[in-house]
């Protein structure tokens, strides 16, 4: 089944020199059947994650946000699912903090990706950063 619950993350692509941190402080999932509407723990957030650069693209940097513990949703029983996640993305000329919404249909598989921002915490910096494992 690609019924929940998921392991997720939040990954971005910037400009590798320009694009520093990424930073997400509040999440909200929504489900439209069974509405219900919850925040993920704050204290679970909040981490700064690093932009690296991509090896063998250069110019190109990628951030990938790992959240703790997993997405408690359960598409069959959900219905949509929509995910509101507060961020900053730090350049070197300034810090831009957004509201990004992101929403899951309940024919999506767990291959889902949202493909706007960032980060993990990883041990190697050799790889190509899209393809850590997490």
């Amino acid at each position: 089944s690609h019924d929940g619950p998921f392991l997720w993350r939040i990954e971005a692509n910037g400009d590798d020199g320009y694009h520093r941190t990424l930073t997400v402080h509040r999440i909200r999932v929504s489900t439209k059947i069974t509405g219900r509407e919850e925040w993920y723990p704050e204290k679970l957030l909040g981490k700064t994650v690093e932009f690296y650069p991509v090896k063998g693209d250069p110019g190109e940097s990628f951030a990938q946000y790992q959240i703790p513990g997993k997405l408690e949703v359960y598409p069959a029983e959900d219905g949509p699912i929509t995910i509101l996640v507060d961020l900053t993305v730090q350049s070197v000329e300034n810090s831009e903090r957004e509201l990004v919404r992101f929403r899951m249909a309940p024919q999506q598989t767990r291959d889902f990706e949202f493909l706007f921002l960032p980060a993990d915490i990883v041990t190697s910096r050799k790889d190509d950063p899209r393809a850590w494992k997490w």
